[in-house]
């Protein structure tokens, strides 16, 4: 009888907890309703959506910011249901062994992805995600054209930006004035700030070991801006040998390049991963390589 009363309250509470978790808000009609900004993806977009599908992509990487601290740290704003309005099967995905990507469009240029699935370990030195060079160009365009839509409107507008941004500084590198450009985009109040760990031994060694995990598959191993992956990308990486470009690029300039990232270029922001310590280190680190 104890035995009997004790499964009847069991099921009772896993039936209470169905009805209120499952069945209550499947009758509410606004989980159904799209987001405002959300569209239907193109055809280019959809195929790369095929394609990421095919090739497990969401095996490894979630699309789902979790209302989580650190999740709105990193990813952005919690998803929500609307966003997913257009998509079947929707790739929510469980394991996180990448990082999230529902809001990852446009925060990457295409040349930086193209780079990253060719060989992950090109833009990510301690990446274990596999390559994907053997796709075809064809694929890997649609799949960066896919990758690039996640987040909807907001994340298409990223990428356009991007794309802008790379023709804007193309067309400055041509005429010379790309580094007058790229002191244009730092605002005032950065570009007067000093390194406040320069001169210090302790933030070298800990810049370096930085710089190996995080830059060097753009950069170099030697700051040189010849890493494996900058014979895809457009503008190229900056090199950190030249006196001529280090002389000109002040602390606070570089400070605000790696936390905010420089559109139209590979370099993407690093401010959501690295602690303002570690970004001084870094700068500390690259006065150390010119010639």
């Amino acid at each position: 009888m104890r035995a009997l009363t004790i499964a009847a309250g069991v099921a009772a509470l896993v039936g209470v907890a169905l009805l209120v978790t499952v069945l209550l808000p499947m009758g509410d009609s606004s989980l159904y309703e799209p987001s405002p900004e959300l569209k239907p993806l193109n055809e280019l977009q959809e195929r790369g959506r095929q394609i990421y599908i095919r090739e497990g992509c969401w095996y490894c990487h979630t699309q789902q910011v979790r209302n989580l601290s650190m999740d709105v740290r990193y990813y952005g704003r919690v998803s929500e249901p609307g966003e997913y309005a257009y998509l079947s099967p929707v790739l929510l995905g469980t394991e996180r062994t990448g990082p999230d990507l529902a809001r990852v469009g446009g925060v990457y240029s295409d040349d930086w992805h193209l780079a990253h699935f060719i060989n992950p370990r090109y833009t990510v030195p301690r990446s274990i995600m596999p390559s994907f060079s053997y796709l075809s160009q064809e694929e890997l365009e649609a799949l960066i054209a896919y990758v690039q839509s996640l987040g909807g409107a907001e994340a298409e507008r990223r990428a356009e930006m991007q794309r802008r941004m790379k023709r804007a500084m193309l067309e400055a590198q041509r005429l010379g004035k790309e580094e007058e450009m790229m002191q244009a985009m730092v605002p005032a109040s950065y570009r007067s700030l000093e390194n406040p760990l320069a001169g210090s031994a302790e933030a070298v060694l800990l810049g370096r070991k930085l710089f190996a995990e995080n830059c060097s598959g753009c950069h170099g191993s030697g700051g040189g801006g010849d890493g494996p992956a900058a014979k895809y990308l457009a503008p190229k990486p900056a090199n950190f040998t030249s006196a001529e470009f280090m002389s000109t690029a002040s602390d606070g300039r570089l400070y605000y390049s790696i936390l905010r990232g420089v559109p139209g270029t590979a370099m993407h922001p690093f401010g959501a991963k690295l602690t303002e310590r570690e970004v001084w280190s870094i700068i500390a680190y690259l006065r150390t390589l010119e010639e």
